[in-house]
């Protein structure tokens, strides 16, 4: 039985290491600047347009599915930023299959952590009154510090 559990534990830690390769390669076939010592275990949704503008300081811990985080169950992270938006994320952040959409910019800052499955999003993407759909929309955008 300890053998089984070795084994299983192995298999895992296998899995975070090769999603952890894939996801820096697709950050990179993205264009998205990134620091060192950046870890994503599990499949990220990754959506950028292009002009969007992605950074990522050192130290980055973002987990997303597989059950990584027992309070995340095996949700996927995301992150998604539209025409001419930016993302930054500071140093030494830590996510957990948290969602980032932009639509104009989201700031992280250092030292910041992100507990399980939230969202930040900088946009209303769908009002529920439909006279402000057709309207001209305000965009704002938000700054997290620790």
């Amino acid at each position: 039985m300890k053998s089984f559990r070795s084994i299983i534990r192995f298999t895992k830690r296998v899995r975070n290491r090769l999603s952890s390769y894939y996801n820096l390669l697709r950050l990179k076939m993205y264009g998205v600047e990134h620091g060192c010592h950046c870890v994503i275990h599990g499949k990220l949704y990754l959506t950028l347009f292009p002009t969007a503008n992605v950074k990522i300081g050192n130290n980055l811990y973002f987990s997303s599915g597989w059950g990584i985080n027992a309070l995340c169950t095996n949700k996927r992270g995301m992150i998604y930023a539209t025409e001419h938006a930016s993302i930054e994320i500071g140093d030494n952040v830590g996510m957990s299959s948290t969602v980032l959409w932009a639509h104009n910019k989201i700031v992280i800052g250092n030292y910041v952590k992100i507990g399980g499955n939230c969202i930040l999003i900088d946009t209303d993407a769908h009002n529920a009154d439909f006279s402000i759909r057709r309207g001209n929309i305000q965009i704002g955008a938000f700054q997290l510090q620790s």
